[in-house]
């Protein structure tokens, strides 16, 4: 029998103690596929084909490791060069790190040398420690995925039809020759930069080209025959995301779209209603944001747990009792939020957890949900991500948060279509519906008391060491907050966590609809100045058609 999974390498943090916001990252992988969180720029899509069809019809003689590293650099240097006054524009390129020292060197020397920033060796001025760059790391598991091309080998790259589409589209003008001569030559100079930063910046997408017409309708996933995946909800996403925009004008954060999205109401009031055939996808969204609150509420009693059991070690019922008495009862009112000190008032009084709702009920105020200290999921999430409060604010705010969930989740009868729940409530058993049925078949007349005991213990506790033993076992990695020991539970060595949210690859979408000119990106957020493009991008997919 093996034991060598019981051999772990480190203690580590982790950043999903509870195996929940694993249903968060799938939903909005179903949401937006074919984007991911570090896919920035758009133009990659068709540079990476390029570089792998320049490779090869040029009959380059240098080895392709640092062919490639040279090429992906020197276009970051390119771009950044090109928008040096407008950060904006040269931001999300691969080796970002790094390219304050090159414009630094620029400015001194007037020229710098690539295999100084390129090289494998570990240093101050390594952009990339991946062997095949932001290519490797980033942008080569999504365009296998979208069948733009394929591996081989380790080093061997077949471009599919649509990625020699894309290749031959790429826009280089007439500076081809000049960039591999740069790359060849091993530097680059300002002289040269100035020559070819209109070609070959990431911003060059020209709306009459070749280029810019495929990498558009592979963003809408529009007249598409080379991908089989159900991309209609990218574009469907992307939609709802500029008719969202256009109502309200500008935003620094897309949190407030999906808020926009969630309440149907924007923070000056502006109302939004879906059109009906984009209900689908504005639905699964909705339900990614109450998970999203889920996950911040569990995160918050999960830290308020962790600090219950800093002190010693405490068995399940002294657990519950402790958790009430310390983190509920002997909660300082000064720590909270204005809307929490009623609710706290109310908790202190345990009432059944169907008189709590009720209570919620009578004082939420869809109109208030945007204010600062409003009783809204938005406020209190706010509040608890906010900065390292105290762990009985914690603990208070993510038991109220939690009910506010449960408030709008608990009449719920099922899923919404789009996404497999089925598998990923087999694989993740802490989730909304398990919330709704402990509500419907234990929990309705239960004292709050009773039902924050079980949330500490079932599903903070329990389900946590259930998602380390797995961690451990299959990727050799200790990442245990809590250790159950003779039925005692006392906190490990971790540092405690913070609430944190994922990121659903929205603001990755609107920096690729800037590259089309669909909106537009500044210092201050994103914003439309010009509504025809996106309404005419956007026509058939909202319309129905």
């Amino acid at each position: 029998m093996s034991i060598n999974w019981l051999k772990y390498r480190k203690n580590l943090r982790g950043r999903d103690p509870l195996g929940v916001q694993a249903i968060n990252i799938h939903l909005y992988s179903v949401l937006i596929p074919g984007i991911t969180n570090v896919t920035d720029r758009l133009r990659y899509y068709s540079f990476f084909p390029w570089i792998l069809k320049l490779y090869k019809d040029e009959n380059i003689k240098l080895d392709f490791v640092p062919f490639l590293r040279r090429a992906e650099f020197l276009f970051s240097v390119i771009t950044n060069y090109h928008h040096i006054s407008e950060p904006s524009w040269s931001g999300h390129m691969v080796g970002t790190m790094v390219i304050g020292q090159v414009i630094s060197e620029l400015n001194e020397n007037k020229k710098i040398t690539l295999s100084k920033y390129t090289g494998l060796d570990e240093g101050p001025h390594r952009y990339f420690k991946n062997r095949l760059g932001g290519f490797g790391q980033y942008y080569l598991g999504v365009l296998v995925a979208m069948q733009i091309l394929s591996r081989k080998e380790s080093l061997e790259f077949v471009l599919y039809p649509r990625g020699l589409e894309l290749a031959n589209a790429f826009n280089a003008g007439n500076s081809k020759d000049q960039f591999i001569s740069c790359i060849l030559n091993d530097k680059v100079t300002t002289k040269e930069l100035d020559a070819i930063k209109d070609d070959l910046c990431a911003c060059n997408l020209k709306r009459n080209s070749v280029e810019y017409k495929l990498l558009a309708d592979y963003l809408r996933a529009g007249d598409d025959p080379y991908v089989q995946e159900p991309t209609f909800m990218r574009r469907s996403s992307l939609a709802l995301m500029f008719m969202m925009l256009k109502q309200i004008q500008k935003t620094t954060d897309y949190w407030e779209l999906l808020n926009f999205l969630y309440y149907g109401m924007s923070e000056n009031k502006k109302k939004f209603k879906v059109p009906d055939n984009l209900s689908d996808t504005a639905n699964l969204w909705k339900y990614y944001v109450q998970h999203e609150f889920f996950s911040m509420a569990l995160l918050s009693i999960f830290i308020g747990a962790q600090h219950l059991l800093d002190e010693r070690q405490l068995g399940r019922f002294d657990i519950r009792a402790n958790a009430w008495k310390k983190l509920v009862l002997g909660c300082d009112n000064n720590n909270l939020q204005e809307s929490l000190k009623p609710c706290l008032a109310k908790l202190k009084k345990d009432p059944t957890l169907k008189e709590f709702l009720d209570y919620l009920d009578s004082s939420y105020k869809l109109e208030k949900v945007w204010e600062s200290n409003a009783l809204s999921e938005i406020s209190i999430s706010s509040f608890l991500s906010g900065k390292q409060y105290p762990a009985d604010a914690l603990f208070v705010g993510g038991l109220v948060l939690m009910c506010l969930v449960l408030r709008a989740v608990k009449d719920l009868e099922k899923e919404p279509a789009g996404a497999n729940f089925h598998g990923l409530f087999n694989q993740y058993p802490i989730n909304l519906k398990k919330l709704r049925e402990d509500y419907k078949n234990k929990w309705n007349s239960a004292k709050v008391s009773e039902v924050a005991g079980e949330l500490i213990v079932d599903y903070v506790l329990n389900q946590h060491i259930e998602v380390a033993i797995r961690k451990l076992y299959t990727e050799g990695l200790a990442t245990f907050r809590f250790l159950r020991e003779d039925e005692l539970y006392r906190h490990s060595e971790i540092e405690f966590d913070y609430v944190g949210k994922t990121s659903p690859r929205l603001r990755e979408s609107l920096q690729m609809m800037a590259d089309l000119r669909i909106v537009d990106e500044s210092k201050n957020g994103f914003s439309i100045t010009d509504e025809s493009i996106g309404t005419k991008y956007f026509e058939g997919v909202v319309s129905g058609t």
